[in-house]
């Protein structure tokens, strides 16, 4: 995503942005994580390699012992648009602060 703010890490990408179609090499559940301090978005298709599944992001506090199972913020969706907007829409300080995220 191009609208990332400063203060969040790439820790690891294997997903393509440049396309709103669904590339069927990428339909696995390890796609993209960022960080910033102790929040986490994680980008993943669900289930993988299955072509009717989705992409499912979630807004974490790594933290938390089971950062999964309450999540900030979920978004499960088939559009590469819309995970490009979300990831930017929650990068965004104005997101960042109002969820609590920041410490």
């Amino acid at each position: 995503p191009s609208q990332i703010q400063r203060g969040w890490s790439i820790i690891y990408n294997e997903f393509s942005m440049s396309t709103d179609d669904i590339n069927e090499d990428e339909l696995l559940e390890d796609l993209l994580q960022l960080q910033n301090k102790n929040i986490m978005i994680d980008v993943g298709w669900y289930p993988e390699g299955d072509i009717n599944g989705s992409y499912k992001i979630y807004l974490t506090d790594k933290e938390l012992e089971n950062p999964f199972d309450s999540p900030l913020k979920y978004l499960s969706t088939s559009s590469v648009k819309e995970v490009l907007e979300t990831i930017e829409f929650w990068t965004n300080d104005d997101c960042y602060l109002k969820c609590g995220c920041a410490r």
